[in-house]
Order: C-alpha cells, then sequence, then structure tokens
C-alpha cells in the first residue's frame, strides 16, 4: 500500500497555521517511511535527483530489515548516488514496522 504523496506545509516557519492530519493503518508486516525532501531530492554529480521512484526501490530492497537498518541502508544509497558529493539539503528519515504477530 503506498499512502498518496500531497504537498505539505512547512513545520516551524510560521505559527498558527493549521496542520492536516491523516489518519493510515500499517499492515501487518508493513513498513512506513517519514522522510524530508533532502532524501529525494539528492543529486548525482550531473544534478539529477534520485527521486520517488528510486526510493521506493531502495526502500522495497531492504524491506525484511530491521527500521534501523533501513535508515542506514537509504543513508548508504544517497552516499553511492550522489558519488561523494555535498547534498544541498540534509535528509531526515524515520521507519515505522508493524510486526507480525503469531
Amino acid at each position: 500500500m503506498n499512502v498518496p504523496i500531497k504537498p505539505g506545509q512547512p513545520l516551524g516557519l510560521f505559527g498558527n497555521l493549521p496542520i492536516d492530519e491523516e489518519r493510515i493503518t500499517i499492515p501487518p508486516g508493513g513498513t512506513l517511511l517519514l522522510f524530508t525532501d533532502g532524501l529525494n531530492e539528492a543529486s548525482d554529480m550531473d544534478g539529477i535527483e534520485f527521486g520517488y521512484e528510486a526510493l521506493a526501490v531502495s526502500l522495497s530492497s531492504g524491506r525484511r530489515k530491521r527500521a534501523q537498518r533501513i535508515c542506514e541502508h537509504l543513508w548508504d544509497v544517497i552516499h553511492v548516488y550522489g558519488q561523494g558529493m555535498p547534498q544541498d539539503d540534509d535528509f531526515t528519515a524515520v521507519v515505522i514496522k508493524r510486526l507480525i504477530i503469531k
């Protein structure tokens, strides 16, 4: 299941702005990735952004790993993609996994 990507409100820049609320259910064995734009907008030496599709492939390839290792995997993938070039933006990734209880 993919959660639709919607434009968001920058947090902490302005006071008293309404904040959207969304409610989702992570299915048993599912993974939720929350990330800032620095992750998908990381670029290679030619300035080509990593993008959502590459992000989805990277997440899918590591989906059986623990949440911490998925974050480390994403960091490694971006480092390799950027060929060691400094990035224009920082990125934050939070991975939440729902266990399968038998």
